[in-house]
This record gives structure tokens, sequence and C-alpha cells, in this order.
């Protein structure tokens, strides 16, 4: 779903996955932003802070991005 939200440059952090490059999050506006391997970059919009530090302490970062927040329902846009 996307969403005309505006977008915030966020700094992202690299990853070490076989689906993910880099993640960020911006504690203002709750946004998560994902670069994925193949190029692409998302922002997903509402997602709370606590969700954030789960991803970054956890050792399956694709899988939990999948299941916690790429198919959790936030509303996103690709930004590149």
């Amino acid at each position: 779903m996307a969403s005309a939200i505006l977008e915030t440059k966020i700094e992202r952090q690299p990853l070490k996955s076989h689906k993910l490059v880099s993640a960020g999050y911006d504690l203002d506006t709750w946004t998560f932003e994902i670069e994925l391997k193949n190029g692409k970059v998302y922002q997903y919009y509402g997602v709370p802070e606590y969700i954030y530090k789960l991803f970054e302490e956890e050792d399956a970062k694709a899988r939990f991005f999948d299941e916690y927040i790429k198919d959790a329902g936030y509303s996103f846009s690709q930004i590149d």
C-alpha cells in the first residue's frame, strides 16, 4: 500500500543480511527506512520505536522485517 506521506531523510546503518542492506529510524516521525539488496528503498510510517529496537537486536533481521514491519500493515512508500 503506497502512501502520500512526505518522505523524511533518515540516516541508515549497514546490515549483515542476505536480503537487507541498511536500515534507519526517525523517532520524531516514527518512520522506519529500509534498503533492500535489489536497490529499492522503502519508508514505513507509524512504526513504534520498540519495534525498531527489537529489529536492531534481532539476528534474523530479514525475517523480523517481513513479519513485524512489511506484513504488519504499516503505510509505506518506495523512495528509491
